[in-house]
Order: structure tokens, then C-alpha cells, then sequence
């Protein structure tokens, strides 16, 4: 951080991380569905999505039992089926953090 000469505050420079995040999240607003391995089908809305996963709001208080468990994000992509891999890494107030896994 550097000092800013006026008010003698320190003030964030682009060379430092702001945060730890493992990737760059960008907003992302759309509705997804979720397919867990008991046939249990969850849907929301992504409101971020980056290269290790993404946050989905679901509208209703997330319930711990989702903590850990492997799903399919199931997705129509222009007539095409898309499911990737993806884990529960943690439970909001409003829905759930996803982190994807390799295939």
C-alpha cells in the first residue's frame, strides 16, 4: 500500500491482491440447475462464475446438508446438453458457493 500525501491514508495500489481468490470472478445472471448423485435437482441463479467455479443464489436459506456434496451443473447450451462436475465448498444464507472438479 502506499500513502497518500493528502490525507496521509493508505490507499490500495493494482500490484497488491485485494483479495484470495484463486481466480477472477465476473457477474454473471443467469439461472442454473443443479443435479446432485441422490437425483435431488436444485435450481438458481449464478450470480458470478470464474474458471474454478461459481456462486448460486437459490432464493430460499441454503440448508447445510448441501456441504460437501458432489453435483452436475446442468446446462442447455444451444440444443446441447452441457454437465460439468462441480462440489458444495460452502453454504450462504442465500444459496451456495460451487467449485468445479476435474473431470
Amino acid at each position: 500500500m502506499s500513502k497518500n500525501p493528502d490525507q496521509g491514508a493508505k490507499i490500495p495500489t493494482f500490484s497488491q491482491k485485494t483479495h484470495a481468490r484463486a481466480a477472477l470472478r465476473v457477474p454473471y445472471d443467469k439461472e442454473l440447475t443443479l443435479r446432485f448423485a441422490n437425483g435431488q435437482f436444485l435450481i438458481g441463479r449464478a450470480v458470478d462464475f470464474s474458471t474454478t467455479g461459481f456462486s448460486l443464489v437459490t432464493g430460499d436459506p441454503a440448508r447445510n446438508a448441501f456441504l460437501g456434496q458432489n453435483a452436475f451443473l446442468v446446462q442447455d447450451v444451444q440444443g446441447e446438453v452441457l454437465e460439468l462436475s462441480c462440489q458444495v465448498v460452502r453454504v450462504m444464507p442465500n444459496g451456495l458457493a460451487m467449485r468445479f472438479l476435474p473431470d
